[in-house]
């Protein structure tokens, strides 16, 4: 009973489910992150940081590989590139300010390098 409630609560669209999994920490992650610029990269490491954050990105993360181990690392392109992109571009107060042509040092990671910035 439990299992079809959850499957009903999930859109069928499985960008839309990891979205939904992860919107309601975005806001919270973002506003931590202070008025510095922040890239895509260092924002999810924040996020997975944050409480109840890693359970969350991995639950994203096996939605979109849909139960297909060599779907994982799509997913993590997906995940990275499309989903949480989409959640900053959503979220009230941040801004989107350019590709990160030259990203720091510890910026590594499979997602499109892009700043960000919060604006209270």
């Amino acid at each position: 009973m439990v299992a079809a409630a959850a499957a009903e609560a999930e859109p069928a669209d499985p960008f839309a489910a990891a979205a939904a999994v992860l919107a309601p920490l975005v806001p919270g992650a973002v506003a931590a992150m202070g008025d510095t610029p922040f890239t895509t990269g260092q924002f999810i490491r924040h996020l997975r940081r944050s409480r109840g954050g890693e359970p969350a990105y991995q639950h994203a993360l096996a939605v979109l590989a849909q139960g297909r181990p060599e779907g994982r690392r799509l997913a993590e392109h997906s995940l990275h590139g499309i989903v949480i992109p989409g959640l900053l571009r959503a979220t009230p107060g941040v801004a989107w300010m350019g590709f990160a042509r030259s990203r720091p040092p510890d910026d590594e990671g499979p997602e499109v390098p892009a700043w960000w910035r919060h604006v209270p």
